[in-house]
């Protein structure tokens, strides 16, 4: 696949993390020209965090967090904002004129 996302390797293996469009995540070692394939996402890599005990590759909004042997430590879903234009009525019953609670049309 294409790549998606490039890192710079805060390990001692290899120079490049790479990330590509089919879920491929590996390690190049850019002077021997060898890569070591560290994990296979399920769905293209959009972005990619490294650091030397983990690296965090996002997957469809879902960010995964693996460790450089490729399994996965932990995986976050952010939320999304709700939306702001429809706010929600404050209630939804209204006193109607006999002081019943009715439901506004």
């Amino acid at each position: 696949g294409r790549v998606r996302a490039l890192a710079a390797s805060p390990t001692e293996q290899g120079d490049v993390v790479v990330a590509t469009s089919t879920g491929m995540v590996a390690v190049a070692d850019l002077s021997t020209s060898t890569f070591s394939t560290v994990a296979h996402m399920d769905g293209p890599v959009a972005s990619l965090r490294v650091s030397e005990e983990a690296l965090i590759a996002t997957v469809r909004g879902t960010h995964v967090t693996l460790d450089w042997q490729g399994s996965t430590l932990a995986t976050h879903a952010p939320k999304r904002p709700t939306s702001r234009r429809y706010p929600r009525r404050k209630s939804t019953l209204v006193v109607g004129p006999d002081q019943r609670l009715i439901a506004p049309m």
